[in-house]
């Protein structure tokens, strides 16, 4: 009898490119038994929490957020997370977590927006566990100080990024959060999102009221009554925010820093860091990255 041969030939498809593409690097992994805050994960960077506590409500932004177990939560840099008190502080929430960066500066905008897109709640339902198992072995490479378990942590936090992507194509993976909006606050959502993924094209008030059909004078009102602050200082303390991230890359130089954040200049740039850091980036980044 002859050999039988069942050729399969894999094909990649846009989505493995797109990832690819993004250069995406873990920073950091661990595990979480969470009473009160959680004030020691670096948020300045993206985050994965992973939650395997039932009834677990956590504050995210002004909105209380209720999650089931196995749930992942995705969390963008500065993005504000704490744990609200309530009568049993002696029950712990438990959790794993990833920290990691945006290795292509130049996409950085279309990741966030590609994320925004597929989980709009942040979130995807993880129901037969697959997130978790990938979970737990990053967690054990670390845990039991493995041969190359940084590298081999890299690949399975990619897989995790392709399992969230194919979960979150599935009826089951529909986010378990349910968020109270109003329409100012999904209007204030749409117009800081509308803002911070375009800071290079510098999106002028006009021309994102535009876009939403409102006038300037609402948009200014619903950031001043929603945030305190006018729709050009809540954009420039992001720029500023993102830059003190950026500077801790070397791999970035100031100039290519200054054009993905939209300055006109590097020397604009480095006015307005020093303005409200008191250092210039170069000192910033020699001193504090």
């Amino acid at each position: 009898m002859e050999n039988i041969i069942q050729r399969q030939k894999l094909e990649q498809d846009s989505l493995y490119f797109t990832i690819q593409d993004f250069r995406l690097k873990i920073n950091e992994c661990g595990f979480i038994t969470a009473y009160k805050d959680l004030s020691n994960v670096d948020n300045r960077y993206f985050r994965l929490y992973y939650f395997l506590t039932d009834g677990v409500s956590f504050s995210i932004e002004r909105k209380t957020i209720h999650f089931k177990r196995k749930t992942l939560l995705f969390l963008k840099p500065n993005q504000k997370f704490i744990i609200p008190k309530t009568p049993r502080h002696d029950v712990p929430y438990n959790m794993f977590y990833i920290t990691f960066e945006i290795g292509n500066l130049a996409k950085r905008s279309e990741f966030f927006s590609s994320m925004k897109r597929n989980f709009p709640n942040q979130s995807v339902y993880d129901p037969n566990g697959i997130l978790l198992k990938l979970f737990e072995e990053m967690h054990n490479q670390f845990s039991d100080k493995q041969k190359c378990a940084a590298g081999y942590a890299q690949h399975l936090f990619q897989l995790i990024i392709i399992q969230m992507f194919r979960l979150s194509e599935t009826i089951i993976a529909q986010s378990q959060i349910k968020p109270r909006y109003s329409a100012s606050d999904i209007l204030l959502d749409r117009a800081s999102d509308l803002m911070l993924s375009n800071l290079k094209l510098g999106l002028k008030m006009n021309e994102v009221a535009d876009e939403l059909g409102i006038s300037d004078i609402y948009l200014y009102k619903l950031f001043k009554d929603k945030t305190g602050k006018s729709p050009l200082q809540f954009v420039s303390e992001h720029k500023i925010l993102m830059a003190k991230e950026f500077l801790e890359n070397r791999s970035y130089s100031i100039k290519e820093i200054s054009n993905e954040l939209g300055y006109s200049s590097s020397t604009h740039f480095s006015i307005a860091f020093k303005k409200a850091t008191g250092f210039s980036p170069s000192y910033y980044r020699q001193m504090f990255c």
